[in-house]
C-alpha cells in the first residue's frame, strides 16, 4: 500500500485526480480519503496538501496537516490555486497553479517524491546559482530583468536590547522570493536575476547599485520613527532617511522601489523628485510573509511581461483579491504626477537568457543549520561580532549549560555574518567517533583542495583565505590525541589571517580551548524579554493562542521554564498535546525541585520509549552526522517505520527537511549513560561503508 496521502477538499478534485494519475503512471501511489482503500494517516510517510482556497479552509486538511507535523511527517503544499496557507503550514509550496508551472514542477515533484529528500528551494527550481554577489558584476545583466533584494533583520533596539522588532528570519524572506522567480520563465516573458544584498548596509548598497545596472530595488525593512532601518557592518540598526536613499541611488539605475516598510509621503516625494527612482511601492511592514512574497512577484512578473508599474500594481491586488486577501488599506503606489505610466527597460526577445538568474549572496556553505525561531542572545550576537573581527583573536568558545543555546548562537552569526568569509563557512558536529583528519578533510572540500594536500600546505593556503570554521558540541570529543592533532593545527594558524574557528562546549577543552588566541564566552539563560518573545514565537507556531488568554498564564509558564530555550519549547509542545493545565503540570514534573531538569526530563522521555526503540536509538549514537533513512536500514537492519515514528513522536529523532540526527541532548545523555561498545560502533561503520560502496556501484 502507498505511503503517500493527498490531503484535499471535495470541491478541488478534478485537479487532485489530474496529480494522482500523472504521478500513477510513474508508478508513485497516492491514496487519498475518498478511495475506497484508505490508508491510516499513522501509515504515511508523506502527506501532500492541496493548496487553495477551499482546501485551506476545510477542517479535515488542517488535522492532516497538525497531525502530520506532530508527528514530523514530510508535508509537501501543492498550490492549486493562489490562497492563503494555514499558519501550521510552513514548508516550501509547489507551485502549480497555472499549466506552464504545472509541467514545469511535476519532473521535479516527482524527483522529491522518489528520494528521502525533503522538499528544499535549491534543487526544486530549475536556476543557475552563484556563490557570492560580487560574481554579479562579471555577468551580462542587459539579458535579464536585474532585481537587488535588501532583507534586513537588525539584533533589535541598537544595543540590542528588547524584542527583537524584525519577526521574520532573513533567510525564510530571501527563500520566499528566490523559489518565485525561477517560475518566471513564462512565454514572453524575459528572465530574471535576483540578487540578496549581504551585508544589507547603505554603503553596501551604494556600491552595488553603482556597479551593476539594476532597475528594481525590493527592500524589507521596517520603520523606526521617520527612517527606515538598514544594517551597519555589526548587524546593528542603521537608520536612514530619504536623503541617504537619494545619495546611494543618485548614479543608479533603479526605475522601481518595492518598500516592504513605510517611508513617510514627504520624503518618498523627495526621493522621486532627486532621483532616478520613478516609482515606489509600500507595503505594511506587519503584513505576512506570503502576503508580502505573493504581491512582490505578481508585480514583478507583471512588469517583465510589459505592463507598467501602474499595472502591473493593480493586477497584483487583484490576485490577492482571488484569494480573498485584500490589501488595498496597507499598500500604496506612488510615482510623480508627471509621469502616467513606469515601464522597466526589457532585453529583447533574441537578447534574452534562457532561465532566470539567482544570487544568494553568501560564500560556499557546508553543514550550517538552521534556526529561524533565533530571538534570543542579541547582546552576546553584537559581542561575538565584534570579538572575530577583532585581529587579536584566533579562536572564540561559547561555553554554557546543555540546551541554554550555544549552538543558537553560533548558528546566527555564521547565517547572519558568513559575507565576512569569501572563501566559505564550515560547521562541523562534533561526536565521540570525529577524527581531526575528518574536520580537515571537509576543509579541503570545502576549499576545493586535493584531498591528499598536506596540512603544511593547508595552513599556507589559510594565510591568504578567509574561512570560518564552526567547532559544535566539542566537548563530545573523547579522544585526547584527535583533540590534541586538531589542536596542534589550530595553533599554528596565522591569527592575524582572515581564518576564524568558533566552538562550542559546556566548558574548556584541553588542549583545544587552552590555544594562545583564545576568547571565552559563558552563555546564560535568556532575558526575562527574550524568553517571552520566543514563548510568543512558539505559541504562534502551535497555534495555541486559545491556551493563553489570560497574560496570568504566560507569566506561570515563564517562571517554570527559567529563560531556557529548550524548556520553553519542551513546554509549549507539552501544552499543545495536553492543554494548559495538563501541559504546565507536566513541566512541572520535570522542572521542580529537581537539580537538574535536563536529565530528568532525558530519563522520562527515554523510560516510555519500547525496549526494541530504545536499543535502536542507542545504536543512532554511531552516526556522527545526520543520515537517511536508507542509511538506517543499511546500517541497522532491525529498525522500521514504527520505531522511526516513536522516535519523531518523543524528539528523541529530528528532521531537519534533508536528513535525521539524534539532537545533541539526546546524543549526549546516551554517551553518558547507554555508550557504544567498540564493537558496536566497528559494525554500524562496517555496514554503512558497504551501503556506499553499493550506492556508487
Amino acid at each position: 500500500m502507498s505511503s503517500i496521502f493527498f490531503s484535499y477538499d471535495p470541491s478541488d478534485a478534478d485537479f487532485a485526480q489530474r496529480l494522482i494519475t500523472d504521478l500513477r503512471a510513474v508508478e508513485i501511489q497516492v491514496t487519498s480519503r475518498y478511495d475506497e482503500d484508505i490508508l491510516p494517516l499513522e501509515n504515511i510517510k508523506t502527506l501532500l496538501v492541496m493548496v487553495s482556497p477551499n482546501s485551506m479552509a476545510a477542517e479535515d486538511v488542517q488535522n492532516d496537516i497538525e497531525f502530520a507535523a506532530s508527528r514530523h511527517i514530510r508535508i509537501i503544499p501543492i498550490m492549486s490555486q493562489l490562497a492563503r496557507p494555514v499558519p501550521t503550514l510552513r514548508t516550501p509550496i509547489v507551485d502549480m497553479s497555472t499549466p506552464k508551472r504545472y509541467r514545469a514542477n511535476l519532473p521535479f515533484l516527482i524527483d522529491t517524491l522518489n528520494s528521502d529528500v525533503e522538499l528544499i528551494y535549491s534543487s526544486f527550481f530549475r536556476q543557475q546559482t552563484v556563490d557570492n554577489s560580487n560574481a554579479v558584476v562579471g555577468v551580462d545583466l542587459g539579458r535579464y530583468v536585474p532585481v537587488l533584494s535588501a532583507i534586513v533583520a537588525p539584533i533589535a533596539n541598537t544595543n540590542g536590547d528588547g524584542p527583537p522588532t524584525q519577526r521574520r528570519h532573513p533567510i525564510h524572506i530571501w527563500q520566499q522570493l528566490a523559489s518565485a522567480i525561477p517560475l518566471f520563465d513564462v512565454e514572453n516573458a524575459p528572465p530574471f536575476a535576483l540578487t540578496r544584498l549581504l551585508p544589507p548596509t547603505l554603503e553596501a548598497l551604494k556600491a552595488t547599485v553603482n556597479a551593476a545596472p539594476y532597475q528594481v530595488l525590493h527592500l524589507h525593512t521596517y520603520n523606526l520613527n521617520d527612517a527606515l532601518v538598514l544594517e551597519d557592518e555589526y548587524g546593528k540598526e542603521a537608520p536612514i532617511y530619504a536623503n541617504s536613499l537619494i545619495n546611494a541611488l543618485i548614479h543608479s539605475q533603479v526605475k522601481v522601489l518595492i518598500l516592504v516598510g513605510n517611508l513617510p509621503l514627504e520624503e518618498a516625494e523627495t526621493l522621486l523628485e532627486e532621483s532616478p527612482v520613478q516609482a515606489i511601492i509600500q507595503l505594511d511592514a506587519q503584513l505576512d510573509e506570503f502576503t508580502t512574497t505573493t504581491f512582490t512577484t505578481h508585480t514583478l512578473l507583471a512588469m517583465g511581461l510589459g505592463k507598467s508599474v501602474q499595472e502591473a500594481y493593480h493586477l497584483a491586488l487583484q490576485e490577492l483579491a482571488k484569494a480573498e486577501i485584500h490589501i488595498e488599506h496597507q499598500t500604496q503606489l506612488l510615482h510623480l504626477p508627471s509621469v502616467d505610466s513606469v515601464h522597466l527597460d526589457l532585453p529583447s526577445p533574441n537578447e534574452r537568457a534562457f532561465h532566470s538568474l539567482i544570487f544568494n549572496g553568501l560564500p560556499p556553505m557546508r553543514g550550517v543549520p538552521l534556526f529561524p525561531e533565533f530571538v534570543g542572545h542579541r547582546r552576546e550576537l553584537l559581542e561575538l561580532n565584534r570579538e572575530i573581527d577583532e585581529d587579536q583573536y584566533r579562536q572564540i568558545a561559547l561555553y554554557g549549560p546543555i540546551e541554554v543555546g550555544k549552538t543558537w548562537l553560533a548558528a546566527e552569526y555564521a547565517l547572519r555574518f558568513a559575507w565576512r568569509y569569501p572563501d566559505g563557512v564550515l560547521w562541523m558536529r562534533i561526536s565521540a567517533q570525529t577524527k581531526s583528519e575528518d574536520v580537515i578533510g571537509q576543509l579541503l572540500a570545502l576549499l576545493e583542495l586535493p584531498p591528499t594536500t598536506n596540512w603544511n600546505t593547508l595552513r599556507e593556503i589559510l594565510r591568504e583565505r578567509s574561512v570560518l570554521i564552526v567547532l559544535d558540541q566539542l566537548d563530545e570529543w573523547d579522544d585526547p590525541l584527535e583533540v590534541g592533532e586538531l589542536a596542534d593545527f589550530i595553533a599554528r594558524l596565522d591569527h592575524i589571517g582572515g581564518t576564524k574557528v568558533l566552538l562550542t562546549a559546556w566548558g574548556p577543552v584541553q588542549p583545544i580551548t587552552y590555544t594562545s588566541g583564545t576568547e571565552e564566552n559563558y552563555i546564560e539563560a535568556l532575558t526575562e524579554d527574550e524568553a517571552r518573545y520566543l514563548a510568543y514565537r512558539y505559541i504562534e507556531y502551535y497555534d495555541i493562542n486559545d491556551e493563553f488568554t489570560e497574560p496570568a498564564k504566560l507569566d506561570q509558564f515563564l517562571d517554570k521554564t527559567k529563560g531556557i530555550p529548550w524548556l520553553i519549547r519542551e513546554g509549549m509542545q507539552f501544552i499543545q498535546r495536553l492543554g494548559y493545565g495538563n501541559g504546565i503540570e507536566a513541566l512541572s514534573d520535570v522542572v521542580d525541585d529537581v537539580a537538574d531538569p535536563y536529565e530528568r526530563h532525558m530519563s522520562h522521555q527515554i523510560n516510555v520509549l519500547s525496549d526494541e526503540s530504545f536499543q535502536a536509538l542507542r545504536l543512532l549514537q554511531g552516526f556522527s552526522d545526520g543520515f537517511t533513512y536508507r542509511w538506517l536500514k543499511a546500517a541497522i537492519p532491525e529498525f522500521n517505520e514504527r520505531i522511526l515514528q516513536e522516535l519523531l513522536t518523543l524528539d528523541m529523532l529530528n528532521f531537519d527537511g534533508r536528513l535525521y540526527r539524534v539532537p545533541p541532548i539526546i546524543h549526549n545523555y546516551l554517551i553518558q549513560y547507554a555508550a557504544l561498545s567498540e564493537e558496536e560502533q566497528a559494525a554500524i561503520d562496517e555496514r554503512v561503508i558497504e551501503y556506499l560502496l553499493e550506492e556508487q556501484v
